[in-house]
């Protein structure tokens, strides 16, 4: 968690690798927030899986950090999400697809932070 507050937290690609039980979603999760807070833009949080979303957003409610998820057939994310006033959980293929809801005009997300 140290390197992500000192000097090194404002670098464009950074790479944590923790072991099970290690903490990166607690450490994923406050990365985001700082971000939001600070920019007052979006960011999100990529899952594989629904499971791991559901798990995301359990953390994060156990911290105290405003989270909402981006279900699959929601056409638009939470006002907060892309307010910056929330982290955006969802899986991988909200972003990652032929026709990402975030490369569409009326979400109009560019996210300031990513985790996955």
């Amino acid at each position: 968690m140290e390197v992500i507050c000192g000097q090194r937290r404002g670098e464009r690609d950074l790479v944590l690798k923790l072991s099970t039980g290690g903490g990166k979603t607690t450490t994923g999760l406050i990365y985001l927030w700082s971000h939001a807070v600070e920019s007052k833009r979006p960011v999100v949080y990529l899952c594989p899986t629904t499971q791991l979303v559901q798990q995301v957003l359990a953390e994060a409610r156990r911290l105290g950090i405003p989270a909402h998820h981006y279900e699959k057939g929601q056409s638009i994310p939470a006002v907060e999400c892309t307010a910056g006033e929330a982290v955006l959980v969802c899986t991988y293929e909200k972003l990652f697809n032929a026709r990402s809801t975030f490369d569409r005009n009326d979400v109009n997300m560019r996210p300031v932070a990513l985790v996955l």
